[in-house]
């Protein structure tokens, strides 16, 4: 079975459910897509790709297993990815098993954290119930300080007469990111 991480989640969209098998989230993933989805510090885009991957969950319910978290983990002061993966840990020991089996073999965690692709491998270094799996951005996905935006000339009108003057960020632009405009 695929685990699926938050990150990954938002990176692969609708890539998640290519194959017909099932997959699993954990209930951490869960909450966090929740808090993006309605987080004053997240951009558009990514508020959008949060809803967005949410919807096609619900869409595919019967294709989707969320691993709970049980009360000792959900009580303990540790960072998101500890808990994604004790909770994971909980489900692979066979002690999430008395309502179902199903992480017994041929287990994908996929993540596009690195931090947490790392705790991962140190985590389950001997461990062969599961393989970690880390999905690499695409180059357009690579931050570069500055985005290139081509306009026509009533386009670039309308940028300096009313987006300029009302400081509205179009262009999703993020903090201390330069805007390259051209013209047409």
């Amino acid at each position: 079975m695929k685990i699926y991480d938050t990150c990954a989640l938002l990176m692969l969209q609708d890539d998640v459910f290519t194959d017909d098998e099932t997959i699993a989230v954990t209930e951490i993933t869960l909450h966090e897509l929740e808090h993006i989805k309605t987080s004053m510090n997240k951009d558009e885009v990514t508020k959008y790709a949060a809803r967005h991957i949410l919807h096609l969950l619900y869409d595919r319910k019967d294709k989707v297993v969320v691993l709970y978290t049980v009360p000792d983990i959900q009580k303990q002061d540790l960072s998101n990815d500890y808990k994604i993966l004790f909770t994971i840990n909980y489900w692979l020991n066979g002690e999430g098993t008395n309502t179902t089996t199903f992480l017994e073999e041929n287990n994908s965690f996929i993540t596009n954290d690195l931090s947490l692709y790392f705790l991962a491998r140190l985590y389950w270094f001997d461990d062969n119930k599961i393989v970690v799996e880390y999905l690499p951005q695409t180059p357009e996905d690579d931050y570069t300080g500055y985005k290139e935006v081509t306009l026509s000339d009533d386009d670039l009108a309308f940028f300096y007469s009313v987006t300029l003057q009302n400081h509205l960020n179009s262009f999703q632009l993020l903090e201390n990111e330069y805007l390259l405009l051209k013209r047409e």
